[in-house]
């Protein structure tokens, strides 16, 4: 009979505290689960990036000619997702990364009247960008 991981898990825990509990889990959905799978993409392109980059700086090696129709899939699918000014500030954030030590903003027009001033550093930080531009 096999053992579902909640089983060991309480098994495992009632034994090291003494005491009774139950485990439950819960499936991400809806807006954490695309909050989750868009930094996780950005951090997964960033990554692409800097090795395409460095095999070109380093190794002399161009694959562009190669990984050029991945690229486009992956803009393309972007391009359904989100709006002009929104893929402006993604490309951004992927191809123009200054280095980690400066610390970016920008300054969003909220209701086309109210200056809003975000920070520009991490996915997360372009997640809520992109958020706010989507409102």
């Amino acid at each position: 009979m096999a053992t579902s991981i909640h089983d060991l898990i309480e098994g495992k825990l009632s034994k090291k505290l003494g005491a009774s509990f139950k485990v439950y889990s819960k499936q991400l959905e809806g807006y954490e689960l695309d909050r989750r799978m868009f930094i996780q993409t950005i951090e997964l392109l960033i990554e692409i990036d800097e090795r395409q980059q460095f095999m070109i700086e380093e190794l002399g090696v161009d694959l562009i000619t190669f990984e050029d129709k991945h690229f486009r899939v992956i803009e393309n699918l972007f391009n359904l997702l989100y709006a002009p000014e929104q893929m402006r500030f993604i490309e951004k954030y992927i191809y123009d990364r200054p280095s980690k030590k400066k610390k970016r903003t920008v300054t969003l027009l909220y209701n086309g009247e109210d200056e809003m001033k975000l920070p520009f550093n991490t996915p997360e930080d372009l997640w809520e960008i992109i958020q706010t531009l989507q409102s």
